[in-house]
Parts: C-alpha cells; sequence; structure tokens
C-alpha cells in the first residue's frame, strides 16, 4: 500500500489505537509491522473470524483475566542446551502456559454456546501447555518467587540458615553486652562486612579483641572486626546459604530442562496466542467504537453513517455513495464545511477493511477491496527539495497517475489549486479525464467552478456538496448527493464583518451568470433540505409505529405468560389436592382391610366419593373458566358486539370460549351455529360476534399428532396423489377438532400442487372459502383454509 497514503490518511493512529488492545507483545509487535491486504480472500477472511469473536465477547460468558509475559527472549534463552532460567524467567512461561489454557477453554466454551465454530480453529491451535504451567507452579510462584515451603529440602536447608544466624546474632549480643568488654566497642549492634557479622570496636582497643579485621572506617575511628568466636558461627550460617543456592540452582536447573523439553509446544503456543490476540484486538476495537463489518462488493461504494475514526464523539456521520455507473464523485462547498474530513473518511475507512478491521458506519455500507488506495491532500510543499505546494501536489499526482487501475480508490483534495485559477481548472478536468480512462473511483473536492460543470457533463461523473446552513452560515457536514455545492466566500465574509460595501462590490464583480449558476444552487440545495427534515420526520413517524407495535407484542407475551402461570398453578392445586385424596382413601382401604365392612365404613367411603366428584367438577370448571378469560384476553381485540348477529357471522361461545359460524335464526332467542363438524342450537346470548382474522400467522409447523390436525400442512416433495390424500385427511380431522382455518405449503414450483389443491378445496362441501397467504406468510406458494 502507498506509503504517502498511510501517512495523509494517518492511518498509523488507528493501527496504534488497534495495538491498545492487544494482550500481548508479540502481537502488539506483529500489527505494528502488518501490511494493509490487497487479497479480497484474506481481508473477509479476517473480518470473518474477528466478527466471531466479536459475537462470542458480546453474548458468552465473562473473558477470563489473562496474563501474557513477553516471550521472545525467555524462549530465545531457554533454546540454549544447558542454560538455567531465573526463577523469574521460569514463572512468565507458567502464567503464559496457564492463561493460553484459559483463553484455549474460553474459546471451547464460546463455540458451544454461540453454536457458531468459526472461532473452533482458534482455540484448536492452542497446544495443551497447562501442565509445564501446573510443574512450574510446583515450585515457583507467579511474582517469581520460589515456593520453598513446597520444596522439603530448600525448607529443611532454609531452617539451618535461620538456626545458624539466630545462634550468630546470640554471640553476638553477648559479646557486645560482657562487661568486660563493652567499653571497647563504638556501637551497640552488629554489622554486616562482606556477607558476614563482624562488630565495631574503637580503633583505641584494637589489641584487646582477637579476630579477624574486615574493614577500618574513614576516620580511622572504626575498626570493623570479626571475633574469633563469630567466625565459626559466621562460617555456618555461610555454609548454610551455599548449600541453598546449591539446592536452588538444581531446581532451577531442573524446571529449565523440563521447559525445554516442552520448547516446540510453548513456541506453538505463542505463535497461536498471538494469532488470537490479533484477532481479539480487532474484535474489542470494533465493540469500543460501535463498528460494523462492511458487506463486501464488487465495484460498489457505499458508506451509510460513517464517522471519522480518530474525531471520537466530535465526528459528524457522513454518507458517501458512488451509484452503479458512476466512477467519479466531484464534492463542492464552503472552506470548513467537511470536505477534507469527509474525503479521509472515505479513505480511513477503506484502508481500515483492508486491514480486517470493522469500520464506525451503520448496516448496510459496502466496500470493495481496492488494488491500492492514493490520496494527495494537505500541503505537499517541500523546503528540503524546493518544491511548491503546487509542485509538490503535481508530483504526488503524476505518481497517482501512474499507479491507479480500474480497481484502486484515488482521493484528491482541492485539486488544481494552488496556481492560475483558470489554468488549474483545465488541468484538473485534463487529470480526471485521464482517471477516467484508467476507471478508479475517484473523490475530488474543489472550489473550480469548471469542475462543477464537469460533474454535470462527463457521463461517469456525479457532483456533491457538503451541506451550509444559510441561517446560521456555520457548515452542518451532511454530504448532499447530486447537487454541486456553492463556496458561500461572499456570505461567510459578511458574517465575520467584512464591510458591507467590501461585499456588495464583491458581488457585482461576480459576472452575471455564475451569480445566477449560485443562485440556483443554493435553490437546489434548500430544497434537498426540505426533503432531508421530511425524511427525517418520516423516519420518526416509523419509529413510533415500530415502538408501538412491539409494545402490543410485550403485552400479547405478558398475558400469554401470565395464562401459563395460572394453569401451572392450577396444576399444582390439583396435584396437592390429588395427593391428599389419595391419602385419605389410602387410610379407608387400610380401615376396610383390617377389619369388617360395615355400614359406618360405607357411607364414609361413599361420602369420600362423592366429595372427590365435587371437587374435581368445580377445578374443571375454574380451570375453563379461566382458560376462556385468558383467550378472551388474548382475542379481546377480535370481539365486536357491534357485528348483528346474521347467517355466515363469525361467533365465539362465552360458555366455552370455542369459535363458530351462524348458519340461520332457529326458535326463540337460539341461532344454528356451526362449531367444526356438528351444528348446535345456541342461545343467543352465549354469543360473542367476533372480526374475522385478516391473516394467519404461522411460522412453524406443528405437525398433527395422535390424529390432531396440523396448523400448517407441509406439501412440497409430495406426489399429487399423496398430497391430495393428506389435504382430505387434514380437512376431517380438522372438522373432528373444532379447527376452523389452517394454511397449506405447496410452494410454486411448476403449479402442479397448487392447482390439484385448489381444485379440490373448490370442490370440497366443507371449505367456505380459500386464498393464498400475505407475501410476508408465505405469498403464492401457501394456500389458507377457512371451513364452514
Amino acid at each position: 500500500m502507498n506509503r504517502h497514503t498511510i501517512r495523509v490518511l494517518e492511518f498509523e493512529k488507528i493501527r496504534t489505537q488497534l495495538r491498545e488492545y492487544c494482550l500481548t507483545a508479540e502481537a502488539d509487535e506483529t500489527l505494528r509491522r502488518e501490511r494493509v491486504r490487497l487479497d479480497p480472500g484474506e481481508v473477509d477472511q479476517l473480518l470473518s473470524i474477528s466478527g466471531a469473536l466479536r459475537r462470542c465477547l458480546e453474548s458468552t460468558a465473562e473473558f477470563p483475566a489473562l496474563s501474557f509475559p513477553p516471550m521472545d527472549t525467555v524462549l530465545g534463552e531457554l533454546e540454549k542446551e544447558g542454560a538455567v532460567l531465573e526463577a523469574a524467567e521460569l514463572a512468565a512461561i507458567g502464567s503464559y502456559a496457564q492463561s493460553a489454557a484459559l483463553l484455549r477453554a474460553y474459546l471451547v466454551r464460546a463455540v458451544s454456546e454461540t453454536g457458531d465454530p468459526t472461532v473452533a480453529p482458534l482455540a484448536d491451535a492452542v497446544p495443551d501447555v497447562k501442565p509445564v504451567a501446573d510443574h512450574v507452579f510446583k515450585f515457583v510462584d507467579a511474582d517469581g518467587s520460589i515456593r520453598e515451603r513446597e520444596i522439603p529440602e530448600l525448607k529443611r536447608i532454609r531452617n539451618q540458615i535461620t538456626k545458624a544466624g539466630q545462634e550468630l546474632q546470640r554471640e553476638a549480643q553477648n559479646l557486645l553486652g560482657r562487661n568486660d568488654l563493652r567499653r571497647y566497642w563504638n556501637a551497640s549492634v552488629p554489622t554486616l562486612r562482606e556477607g558476614r557479622t563482624v562488630l565495631a570496636l574503637k580503633a583505641d582497643h584494637r589489641g584487646k579483641v582477637s579476630g579477624i579485621v574486615h574493614e577500618v572506617s574513614s576516620t580511622g575511628a572504626t575498626i570493623f572486626i570479626e571475633p574469633d568466636s563469630l567466625v565459626q558461627r559466621n562460617n555456618g550460617v555461610t555454609e548454610a546459604n551455599s548449600r541453598y543456592q546449591m539446592e536452588l540452582l538444581r531446581i532451577l536447573r531442573q524446571l529449565s530442562g523440563f521447559c525445554r523439553e516442552h520448547h516446540d509446544e510453548l513456541t506453538r503456543c505463542v505463535v497461536s496466542v498471538t494469532e488470537i490476540d490479533k484477532v481479539y484486538a480487532r474484535a474489542r476495537y470494533a465493540i469500543a467504537n460501535d463498528c460494523i463489518a462492511a458487506e463486501r462488493s464488487i465495484d460498489r461504494i457505499s458508506l451509510r453513517q460513517a464517522r471519522h475514526p480518530l474525531l471520537g464523539e466530535a465526528a459528524v456521520p457522513i454518507s458517501v455513495e458512488f451509484p452503479a455507473d458512476k466512477r467519479l464523485l466531484v464534492v463542492t462547498g464552503p472552506n470548513t464545511g467537511g470536505k477534507t474530513v469527509s474525503l479521509k473518511t472515505v479513505g480511513l475507512l477503506a484502508l481500515m477493511n483492508q486491514f480486517g478491521m470493522e469500520v464506525p458506519a451503520a448496516a448496510g455500507s459496502e466496500l470493495p477491496v481496492f488494488s491500492g488506495i492514493f490520496a494527495d491532500i494537505g500541503d505537499e510543499q517541500s523546503i528540503e527539495q524546493s518544491l511548491s505546494t503546487f509542485s509538490g501536489h503535481m508530483r504526488n499526482i503524476g505518481r497517482i497517475l501512474n499507479g491507479a487501475d480500474g480497481q484502486s480508490l484515488v482521493l484528491l483534495d482541492e485539486l488544481g489549486s494552488g496556481t492560475d485559477p483558470e489554468e488549474g481548472g483545465a488541468l484538473a478536468m485534463a487529470i480526471l479525464d485521464e482517471l477516467l480512462d484508467r476507471g478508479p473511483h475517484t473523490i475530488v473536492t474543489t472550489h473550480h467552478g469548471a469542475l462543477k460543470h464537469y460533474g454535470f457533463t462527463q457521463p461517469a461523473a456525479t457532483n456533491a456538496s457538503v451541506e451550509f446552513d444559510m441561517k446560521s452560515l456555520r457548515p452542518t457536514y451532511r454530504i448532499i448527493p447530486g447537487v454541486p455545492g456553492s463556496s458561500h466566500a461572499i456570505e461567510v465574509a459578511a458574517h465575520m464583518g467584512l464591510l458591507r460595501k467590501v461585499t456588495g462590490a464583491a458581488k457585482a464583480y461576480l459576472r452575471g451568470e455564475e451569480y445566477d449558476t449560485g443562485r440556483i444552487i443554493r435553490t437546489l440545495t434548500d430544497r434537498e433540505q426540505e426533503l432531508h427534515h421530511e425524511r427525517e420526520s418520516l423516519q420518526l413517524g416509523l419509529q413510533r409505529l415500530e415502538a408501538d407495535r412491539n409494545e402490543a407484542q410485550t403485552t400479547r407475551d405478558e398475558l400469554a405468560r401470565k395464562e401459563k402461570e395460572l394453569k401451572q398453578g392450577k396444576l399444582r392445586e390439583l396435584e396437592a389436592w390429588s395427593a391428599q385424596a389419595r391419602s385419605e382413601l389410602e387410610n379407608l382401604v387400610r380401615e376396610v382391610r383390617e377389619g369388617e365392612l360395615t355400614r359406618e365404613k360405607t357411607r364414609r367411603v361413599k361420602e369420600f366419593i362423592g366429595e372427590a366428584a365435587d371437587q374435581l367438577a368445580r377445578e374443571r370448571a375454574a380451570t375453563e373458566r379461566d382458560d376462556f378469560a385468558a383467550h378472551v384476553d388474548r382475542s379481546a381485540d377480535e370481539i365486536d358486539s357491534d357485528i348483528p348477529l346474521s347467517p355466515g357471522v363469525a361467533v365465539r361461545l362465552r360458555s366455552s370460549g370455542k369459535k363458530g359460524v351462524v348458519q340461520r335464526k332457529a326458535k326463540g332467542s337460539r341461532w344454528q351455529v356451526q362449531v367444526g363438524a356438528v351444528r348446535l342450537a345456541i342461545d343467543e346470548s352465549d354469543l360473542l360476534p367476533v372480526r374475522e382474522s385478516s391473516d394467519l400467522t404461522l411460522s412453524v409447523a406443528v405437525s398433527g399428532a395422535g390424529g390432531r390436525p396440523s396448523l400448517e400442512l407441509d406439501l412440497r416433495g409430495k406426489r399429487l396423489e399423496e398430497a391430495l390424500e393428506e389435504v382430505e385427511r387434514q380437512i376431517d380431522q380438522a372438522l373432528l377438532s373444532g379447527m376452523q382455518r389452517f394454511g397449506i405449503i405447496h410452494g410454486t414450483g411448476e403449479g402442479v400442487l397448487q392447482k390439484g389443491v385448489q381444485d379440490l378445496l373448490r370442490r370440497h362441501p366443507h371449505v367456505r372459502k380459500y386464498s393464498f397467504a400475505l407475501p410476508e406468510d408465505g405469498g403464492f406458494g401457501k394456500t389458507i383454509v377457512e371451513l364452514s
């Protein structure tokens, strides 16, 4: 990828932000050197696996706390035959191996919980190095200290050192405290010289105490002496410390050898964890910055609500889209209007996408994988190379023209500026001609009026502008497609306090045609702003409707939940009553068996049976009432008391909750009602007129078991004769069970099943009507049947 582009688009700042999410030094260093991809397959693979890990992080158990010390130096040292690692280095190996095991376990669990196997290869690539961690941590703590309490030999030697040191201190205190020697000492406590305990003797009493002189103070007033009685005891401490160090060296050598045996596994572990960490950093960045994976396109750029990733909360979302037949987008508008930021946003998001990163934009955004990304943005002046701003731009544009092809992205800021406006405009159009011949997607920002006309006259070009609020004289940073923008230089100058006389003269100097063009552009821009506000109002209305729909669904769910709780409560009551009844019945049976059958026992048994029957009847009636009440709650929107009873009107029975259809008026206040396959004479007071549902929202086909009909009969893949038999069976079962509506899925195909099924339905005496389902419920591939 072009280094100049990386620099001017400030991609290294994005890379730095990404590296901050790394857990390992190895991944951090790898990302620092990693290149932007040009292969669509590599880009898609990176986005797929980082997106999968992001979903794991967002939806599964908490990510474990991990510690990955740098391994490069440690593994390099371990590779040397016979090298003995320090305890801290061994602790680093243990911590890394332990964290790798935790990371692998997390990924395995995430795959199981999400059902998405995308990250499974990452987990599989991590070798099982937990035994390494377990063995190392038997001897070394995670902070690098030796666990001598867990090592018997070290513990024994440490006790010897402690005992020898205590004897040494006692003897030293004894010498300091002896009456015949007390006046000879220059200090009341012992001190250390060359690792041995010595006493501070006054120089005037040099010959009064026999021993080894270790040092004389700088003033010569003090002699640091090791009295004869301390020599042996100092030797005991030194010998014990030596034995300790020898045993410690033996343990470290053994641990180093053990780790060396697993050097290849540890190396593979570091490589695998590094790869996981690079994916992890991309996933964490995407979560933190509310990013999405841009949909892959072959030749289309469509960025919706894209945000400049370096501006944070200050970023104003922009939308940039190339029409299908366009290769050049000419963006115009005032200074500080956001043209350059928009240009950089497109370029940065393209680079991020090809670095395998999700981008800060709205869902539905599309980006291709470019063969190259070229940018000419900012001040290209070079004092060292004696280049003016214009010369610097031309040199860079020359490189772009040599390198761009039909799969490239070219970003040119203020093309043709820095020189005579007329010549600059002509040169800019010639450059754009060449780019259109080469075919890259090109976005150019400009103030040249000639380029606005160019955007209209070239078939492969289109205009866009950055919006400017004429009331506040401030930019809104919104991009308006299809409309060129005005620089608004005179208006901004007046707003900034320039004399009215001067701004008036400036308008007079403008050629009439050019001023009229600017006025037309402003009119178009104002109209587009009005349309934009209208679209926003419509969007808000749609959002409110969606919120109302969600609230209604929540209410229905709550009613269903209460109904379920009610039934469960009734079931628990029945179970409790059943257990009590069973216990009482067992007692009665026991009494009958243990003695003769008397009249009193017979009466009690009869009373028990009668009470049980009454209780069952009460419970059944209460359950039916609750079921009907819940059903009426769910279907309250269907009941319509304004509908008069007449033949063909759908009704619900108050007593049972079942639905039926009125056939005709019977005697008195009764009506003949078809309920399922049965016609009944029912009193008018038991009938509730209902509105028939306009759709059948069945999303799951439920197979009819035990002779019960299905809510949806799926005939796809069946022969016509077999399918018609199933339809007749379905109608029979529906009539017997009281089902009035069901769906038949026959698909579209060649239409044989559809025609055969609907011919049968047309002739069947119990089919009241049938029709195709709504488009969202199956359309022409599904028929809704209503029985009479």
